[in-house]
């Protein structure tokens, strides 16, 4: 629920109504960019008289789209149904319909990466690239740096023989005609670029508003310029302190440049948080004030100067789980705090397993948040591959998964290879391809699998014909004997959410277009919703907020792990304590053993709980 415009304090009130025609908004975590970002569409239409239609909102995620829509409906007397709220990826896409220019299907992750093989494959590679996904963040990083291949001029060679992998890939997604989500940022940029009537056709808004500015990288900065030349207000909102997405090239000096970048420009920075209290505002502070080119910000606390922040120092990762527990049981037992009023943050999320272990034996649950969640079931993913063929045959990613799959027995993988070689030579679809099988000598020795695969995929099409799409579902799933599967009544439930005559082809066409236009894979959610404690990645816990937080793994040598930026993980540790709004637990153990130690055991606390004052922490012995 949005507050009233009264409601805001001084410096909100100067972000939403500042005159300047480029502003960015330096928002500390718990400032109210939420708050700033809504009132300031209301502000557009209700004072300058901005039309709806030409107001567009950038976010980084649809839950974080949708949350801003339904504070919007909050206000009365306009009407905002019009304002569009999109993210980055889907704003692309949706510019490439209207220049008549977008591509047929959208890769997902497990399919990019299934390409990126294939192109290792035809550029015979694979004895030096053994590891398919150092291939696949390497075409990232360049598509996020807003490179295509023959933009890449590289004497170093590996990177020449990467490239050469890239420009296999690009060729595979223009034969498949289908496009990964870092390619409609950079298809569509240079089309703007280079074409004055396409711009204007794609390019319908007058006034832009981006939030999270921290996370966007070059590619994005570029489309984001694009889309400012016709705009006559850009209103950015973001922390430097909270740039986490180095690995998909998100650049924090970007946001450090806006005046550089955009002439005449102002910033405003809001200062008051209403999330955490002083002693953890100054923890966090200390730690992301040494990373190089800080911008200086000098964040107040409205909760007061609240408890310590709590250093838990234990003899092993049992006695770190059995204390947290206990700790956690006392709360709920007191009814001081429910399960859901509590996280456990990580690393990784193996670290947290002796923790919800101890939690399960007290009765205690606990639920994790993952990013993509049960889409990123294999079996899911599969059943969304038949419900995409169903709709239409000549999906040849979608015939890939289901190949891969145990239905496609008696194939394997250098049948596929041969297949999809000889139709890329025919220019045809891989199921024409495969329905001619017989009079192609390559695929002689295929054939019978083939028509038997083709056979069942027409009979399942029959069956399925009269069927509503939840039993089309429980069809696939059987054919596919996955029916007792638990992925598999997720996915029914999600699709219960649908009115009762929504289509198939309907359906499909929300997955793909809605659910694969998220930042990696989407927004984090837990696997559970009910009251139970969150356990999470440091990553997933952007934009989540918690009473009670203990970040564990804080021993030297694996946080901040030397092998990475050390700047970044000072900045995802900013991140991760900045959740808590009323106790902060940071905690280190002697003694880890198994995967989350790597092999190794730790003995001393890690560097970044020294950089916090004295004053602002108290240790607690564990041992």
């Amino acid at each position: 629920m949005s507050v009233s415009f009264e409601g805001l304090y001084a410096g909100q009130k100067e972000a939403v109504c500042h005159s300047a025609d480029k502003v960015l908004v330096l928002a500390g975590p718990g400032t109210g960019k939420t708050e700033v970002l809504t009132h300031r569409i209301f502000y557009l239409i209700k004072q300058l008289g901005a039309s709806p239609r030409e107001i567009l909102a950038i976010t980084f995620s649809r839950k974080a789209a949708s949350e801003m829509r339904q504070r919007i409906s909050g206000f009365a007397g306009i009407d905002t149904s019009e304002v569009r709220m999109s993210t980055l990826h889907a704003e692309s896409l949706r510019m490439l319909h209207a220049i008549g220019q977008a591509p047929r299907f959208i890769v997902s992750e497990s399919e990019a990466r299934m390409l990126v093989q294939d192109a290792i494959d035809d550029e015979n590679l694979s004895s030096v690239f053994k590891r398919v996904k150092e291939c696949e963040r390497w075409i990232k990083l360049r598509k996020a740096e807003n490179k295509l291949p023959n933009d890449i001029v590289d004497q170093n060679p590996r990177n020449r023989l990467l490239t050469r992998i890239y420009g296999r890939y690009e060729e595979l997604l223009r034969w498949n005609n289908a496009a990964d989500l870092d390619g409609f940022v950079i298809k569509v940029s240079r089309i703007l670029r280079t074409d004055s009537n396409a711009e204007a056709s794609a390019i319908t808004v007058r006034y832009l508003l981006i939030d999270e500015y921290q996370d966007i990288n070059e590619g994005e900065y570029q489309l984001i310029k694009l889309l400012s030349r016709r705009c006559s207000k850009l209103f950015v909102v973001g922390d430097d302190d909270q740039s986490i997405y180095g690995w998909r090239g998100a650049d924090p000096f970007i946001i450090r440049r806006f005046q550089t970048d955009f002439e005449d420009s102002q910033i405003v920075t809001l200062q008051d948080s209403a999330r955490c209290t002083d002693h953890i505002l100054r923890g966090a502070h200390a730690i992301v004030s040494k990373v190089p080119g800080y911008l200086s910000k000098n964040l107040r606390s409205a909760r007061g100067t609240g408890s310590p922040i709590h250093i838990l120092c234990s003899s092993s990762e049992t006695r770190e789980a059995y204390w947290i527990a206990n700790r956690t049981r006392d709360w709920i037992s007191e009814g001081s705090f429910t399960p859901r009023q509590m996280a456990v943050i990580c690393k990784r999320l193996d670290l947290a397993e002796p923790v919800v272990a101890r939690l399960q034996r007290m009765g205690i649950r606990s639920t994790y948040w993952r990013s993509r969640g049960f889409f990123s079931d294999k079996v899911v993913q599969e059943i969304l591959a038949y419900l995409r063929i169903l709709v239409d045959c000549r999906d040849n990613l979608a015939l890939r998964t289901c190949l891969e799959s145990r239905t496609g027995w008696g194939i394997g993988r250098v049948g596929i290879n041969q297949l999809r070689r000889a139709a890329e030579a025919a220019n045809t679809s891989l199921w024409d391809m495969m329905k001619s099988a017989q009079g192609h000598l390559g695929l002689a020795r295929w054939a019978t699998s083939f028509e038997r695969f083709t056979r069942m995929l027409e009979r399942l099409a029959v069956r399925s014909a009269d069927l509503n799409l939840i039993e089309v579902i429980d069809l696939v799933a059987r054919t596919m004997r996955a029916h007792r599967l638990r992925s598999v009544e997720i996915l029914k439930n999600w699709a219960g959410r649908f009115p009762s005559d929504h289509s198939v082809n309907e359906f499909i066409e929300e997955v793909q277009r809605n659910r694969g236009l998220d930042l990696a894979g989407g927004a984090p959610e837990p696997e559970e919703d009910t009251d139970a404690v969150s356990i999470m990645s440091m990553h997933a816990a952007k934009g989540l907020t918690y009473e009670i937080v203990f970040v564990i793994g804080m021993e030297h040598g694996s946080f901040p792990d030397p092998k990475h930026d050390e700047a970044e993980q000072r900045r995802l540790m900013y991140v991760a304590m900045t959740r808590a709004r009323k106790e902060l637990f940071l905690c280190y153990a002697k003694r880890r053993i198994g995967p989350p130690a790597r092999g190794f055991s730790f003995y001393r606390a890690s560097n970044l709980l020294g950089d916090i004052p004295r004053e602002h922490r108290d240790t607690i012995d564990n041992t």
